[in-house]
């Protein structure tokens, strides 16, 4: 009784969150159509809707293996990072997004959890690499 009653719970969460992604979508939708002079049909966003939805799934599913590899019940941004690596613009965004954060804690006092050693010479090696095959394509 008590698991039906979590899985009518769970499918009415799923059903509210994408029902706001949706209502995202179609706000989106119409600030770009609107800059390109075109329309966009309800079916065109409904599966635009779907392949986010999907893609957004699969990446809370590889979010949360990071951390479980990490032995951590919590998801950080280095597993965000990860995840985003091989799309090197959106990689470059999220680590400014990261770094600004950083930033704001410093200022508020906050202390971040310190790396293990030799952790950051990695970081800083991936970085180097990018650096390199942003270089190669431009």
């Amino acid at each position: 009784m008590a698991e039906e009653a979590r899985k009518e719970d769970d499918a009415g969460h799923k059903q509210t969150l994408k029902a706001s992604l949706h209502y995202t979508i179609g706000k989106i939708c119409s600030e770009v159509s609107a800059g390109c002079d075109l329309t966009l049909s309800k079916q065109v966003m409904a599966v635009l809707t779907e392949v986010a939805s999907r893609q957004l799934t699969l990446y809370a599913g590889d979010l949360e293996a990071y951390a479980s590899h990490g032995k951590r019940t919590v998801i950080n941004s280095d597993d965000i990072k990860l995840l985003v690596r091989r799309n090197l613009y959106l990689a470059r965004h999220i680590g400014e997004m990261v770094e600004k954060m950083e930033e704001g804690r410093k200022k508020r006092g906050r202390k971040r959890k310190k790396p293990a050693e030799g952790k950051e010479e990695e970081e800083e090696e991936e970085e180097e690499e990018e650096r390199k095959e942003e270089e190669k394509n431009d």
